[in-house]
């Protein structure tokens, strides 16, 4: 496979709103030169700032304060999708998402958001949670491919 088909992996923000009132200065950072037709959801935010990074006459001060987030949830993003890629129809990808505390929790939401988003049609996904134990604790998922 790849020489004539290649199958891609999409989600979406399904509210582009809560994105911005989360993370109000990093939307500003990310979209403030907006690209026509873009949408403005938590994987765009990560591609954006990544190549805002890489393009953009940042001071080294931001560069150094956002840099290895940013190069983080990139390799994070890169990782899921190229995992989802990589599974045949029926297969199944597992992922356990620890915070390691409770400062870790926004990661581990974020690919909690890639996750809930992908669509329903192509994939079947099953979090894990433990009833009685503190948020911190190991969050399994299963991730089924149709």
């Amino acid at each position: 496979m790849g020489k004539a088909l290649q199958i891609r992996v999409t989600a979406v923000t399904w509210n582009e709103d809560l994105l911005e009132q989360l993370w109000p200065q990093l939307s500003e950072l990310a979209f403030s030169v907006p690209i026509k037709h873009e949408n403005h959801g938590v994987l765009e935010m990560v591609r954006a700032l990544d190549k805002g990074l890489q393009f953009l006459p940042w001071s080294q001060a931001r560069r150094a304060a956002l840099g290895p987030g940013i190069h983080e949830a990139a390799r994070i993003k890169a990782a899921l999708e190229a995992a989802l890629q990589a599974v045949r129809p029926g297969g199944v990808v597992s992922a356990i998402l620890y915070s390691g505390a409770v400062i870790g929790s926004d990661e581990k939401q974020a690919v909690l958001r890639f996750l809930r988003a992908l669509p329903l049609k192509s994939f079947t996904v099953l979090v894990c949670d433990f009833a009685n134990w503190a948020e911190t604790a190991p969050l399994p998922c299963l991730i089924l491919k149709k």
